[in-house]
């Protein structure tokens, strides 16, 4: 009998785009595909693989897309934890997406209600974007996407969320060469206009002025949401920092369960950071000891700056 026949993960890629677009479409709801393919089409990436859709939908677009992509067989990476739906009382885990995951299927679904950085409302951010989009064919099918200034404020963004791992600082130099070579000074205003309009001219401001773009006249950034920003970017890499974050503004009632999760992180969630690898005990009980042997090593300097980082929310 033969073998049934496989996607590889370039040709998953390339129709889940065309299946997402699709559905999006027959459901009316607006969506934008970000980063991935359509990134490196547009310039604003290097050539690399994805191994994953980006798409961004418009506000209230997921909460039907969502259980459009459950009845073709997707299911949620992390079943027992919606992080569009969770009662978060902090933005220090710049959770941003819903991940979906089919059987059939070598590629995920990262489906996004919001993208770090953008500190606009989400609304906001997906008409600014939206009107400057385009188009593409992907699977035979178009596409709507960023241009290059969208595209090249998302990649930033997504760079400079880990400004010193090595890929950020790929796409960082990329992205300062091909910007600079096909923006005149009207595009590199257009470029500052969109990060004004998307509450990121802060956020944005290292690719701003890694470009030579003009400064931002204006800035309607949250100033709450920049510290945070400030501060995962800065402090990201401190285990259990962000976990800590959460506790300390979580209400009472959800503080049990942020404590349940951060300890014993649900095993969807886990095996999502190791695809590939099989859920065996071996395997859970292995990943959740790193998780805290990186974690009570650097507890002390983690509570500085949580109790550093209260003192500035509170005014201290």
């Amino acid at each position: 009998m033969a073998e049934p026949a496989t996607l590889t993960l370039a040709e998953g890629v390339e129709l889940g785009h065309a299946l997402v677009a699709r559905l999006a479409a027959r459901h009316g709801i607006r969506v934008l595909f970000v980063k991935g393919p359509l990134a490196v089409a547009a310039g604003a990436r290097p050539p690399r693989p994805s191994s994953d859709v980006d798409v961004l939908c418009e506000p209230g677009g997921l909460d039907r897309l969502g259980p459009a992509l459950v009845s073709l067989g997707w299911r949620h990476r992390a079943p027992d934890v919606s992080v569009h739906h969770l009662e978060h009382a902090a933005g220090y885990l710049f959770e941003h997406s819903e991940h979906f995951i089919h059987d059939s299927w070598p590629c995920d679904l990262d489906v996004h209600f919001s993208f770090p950085g953008f500190l606009a409302p989400p609304g906001e951010v997906f008409e600014a974007l939206w009107r400057r989009r385009t188009s593409q064919s992907l699977a035979g099918v178009e596409v709507a996407t960023c241009d290059l200034l969208g595209h090249a404020a998302v990649v930033a963004l997504h760079a400079l969320r880990d400004p010193r791992r090595p890929r950020s600082l790929d796409d960082l130099r990329h992205l300062e060469s091909v910007l600079g070579a096909r923006l005149d000074d009207p595009g590199l205003a257009e470029l500052t206009r969109l990060a004004e309009d998307t509450g990121a001219a802060e956020t944005l401001r290292p690719l701003l002025d890694l470009v030579g773009a003009p400064a931002p006249l204006h800035s309607t950034t949250d100033r709450n949401a920049l510290a945070q920003w400030e501060f995962r970017i800065s402090h990201g890499d401190v285990p259990a920092t962000a976990w800590l974050l959460e506790l300390r503004a979580a209400p009472w009632r959800r503080r049990v369960a942020v404590v349940r999760r951060a300890v014993l992180l649900p095993t969807a969630e886990l095996m999502g950071q190791h695809v590939g690898a099989r859920p065996t005990w071996w395997m859970l009980g292995r990943l959740q000891a790193q998780r805290w042997l990186r974690a009570l090593p650097a507890m002390p300097r983690a509570v500085a700056l949580v109790w550093r980082e209260t003192r500035r929310s509170r005014g201290g």
